[in-house]
């Protein structure tokens, strides 16, 4: 009889989905029949078989008429368990999220979680929150066997850069602004927040805050979005900037008007005419003596603020110069610049409005020159003139009376000689001192009236 034997390739015990080759022994002129439980395997009649199945394999090997059946070889197969991933939530997401990746359980399994392949180290539970892109299995065991699960695919997108530059300073004074600028890119949108509120339109790349407060911008791009680091704004207050006129504004030359801005604890100073800034004008107040528009920037540390302007005209007095003439017994004064006309007024009594005075005594004399825009000047002159040669008899070389030289002799020496009134007229004086004399020799005695 042929020789009847099963060598096993391999475990005879394995899981379900696995084998195990069986080859019987082999000879001259053999044929063979493979059983599986006293059953015949139908087409299973080669020197080998690939076990798939629990159950006892012989094999019948016949040679020249005669058969041998071999010993039993069993084959044990274990059911390998179920192996499946459930996911928790969306498995495309920004960078930040995640996903929850949970397998399927049962008692005495165990779980290794794989990704693009390669074993997730100390991934070894039930469930595994997966926060990077890539394909997930898991291999579930139940002591010998196991079954790895179908791929999930988890996406992540990349969330937007999100972030702020100011354009300048932060702290700046009431009135101010700084310019915040996010962080650009293609398909970027943005919402600007206050306080964590969003602002009403609000939505291009750069925002120019004015108002105190801790900013921040929403980046998205994608479906994603990203917030940025806060941005404080701090604003403070400028002081107030008044200007009060102790007086008229408009003055003439020599006088003054003074400016006082408002006052208060801390409070700087400093005074500009025309936009130019007064050296040293760094007061409280300022004493105007120039034409002009004065502001005042008042300022409490970091912050300032410029008043609103005064303006200041100063009128021109008229340029006076006196002068005296002792022939004419006259004072005189010239005027230039101001404003004309001009009106004048000298210290005679009564007072002269002329540009020229007579006098009828030596001295210091006078005179004010107003112009039409109210604004005067002053000017004296002192003129001698020669008294006390009224009396006896006085012999001058002709053309030099008295101590002017003239051309009416007689005239100039009765009026630079005080001999009579220079308001009065010297002819009418002659004749009546003439028609005296006449009257002495005719008749012996002085008339008692002249006429």
């Amino acid at each position: 009889s042929p020789t009847a034997s099963i060598t096993a390739g391999g475990p005879t015990s394995f899981c379900t989905g696995g084998s195990v080759v069986l080859t019987a022994a082999t000879g001259t002129g053999y044929t063979y029949q493979w059983r599986r439980n006293g059953t015949n395997l139908s087409g299973a009649t080669t020197s080998s078989y690939t076990a798939t199945t629990a159950g006892t394999y012989t094999v019948v090997v016949t040679s020249g008429g005669c058969s041998a059946t071999s010993a039993a070889t069993t084959v044990t197969v274990s059911a390998a368990p179920s192996a499946t991933i459930t996911a928790g939530g969306s498995t495309s997401f920004c960078s930040g999220g995640s996903v929850s990746l949970q397998a399927n359980t049962g008692t005495g399994l165990t779980y290794q979680w794989r990704q693009n392949g390669n074993n997730i180290s100390g991934a070894t539970a039930s469930s595994y929150t997966a926060s990077t892109s890539g394909s997930y299995t898991v291999v579930v065991s139940n002591g010998g066997c196991s079954t790895t699960s179908a791929a999930t695919t988890v996406t992540v997108n990349a969330s937007p850069t999100a972030s702020i530059t100011a354009g300048g300073p932060t702290s700046f004074c009431t009135g101010g602004n700084v310019v915040l600028t996010a962080a650009t890119g293609t398909g970027y949108a943005y919402q600007w927040r206050r306080n964590g509120t969003n602002l009403s339109g609000a939505t291009a790349s750069s925002y120019t805050a004015t108002t105190a407060g801790t900013y921040t911008v929403v980046v998205t791009s994608g479906g994603c979005s990203a917030t940025s680091a806060a941005t404080t704004v701090t604003v403070s207050a400028a002081p107030s900037a008044t200007i009060t006129a102790g007086g008229l504004t408009s003055f003439c030359a020599g006088s003054s008007v003074l400016l006082s801005a408002n006052t208060g604890s801390g409070l700087t100073y400093q005074w500009r005419r025309d936009g130019a800034v007064i050296t040293g004008a760094t007061a409280s107040s300022y004493s105007a003596t120039l034409t002009g528009s004065y502001t005042v920037v008042v300022a409490n540390g970091g912050c300032s603020a410029t008043s609103a302007a005064t303006s200041v005209s100063v009128k021109a007095a008229p340029v006076v110069n006196c002068s005296s003439n002792a022939g004419t017994s006259t004072v005189s004064v010239t005027a230039t610049g101001g404003q004309s006309p001009y009106t004048y007024a000298w210290s005679t009594s009564p007072v002269q409005t002329s540009a020229t005075a007579t006098v009828n005594a030596s001295g210091t004399y006078t005179a004010t020159v107003t112009g039409a825009n109210g604004c005067s000047a002053t000017c004296s002159s002192t003129i001698t003139l020669t008294g006390g040669s009224c009396v006896g008899i006085r012999t001058e070389t002709q053309n030099s009376w008295g101590s002017v030289s003239t051309s009416s002799p007689v005239v100039a020496y009765l009026h630079a000689n005080q001999c009579i009134p220079s308001s009065e007229s010297p002819d009418d004086w002659l004749r009546t001192a003439a028609r005296a004399l006449h009257f002495i020799s005719s008749r012996g005695r002085c008339p008692s009236a002249l006429w």
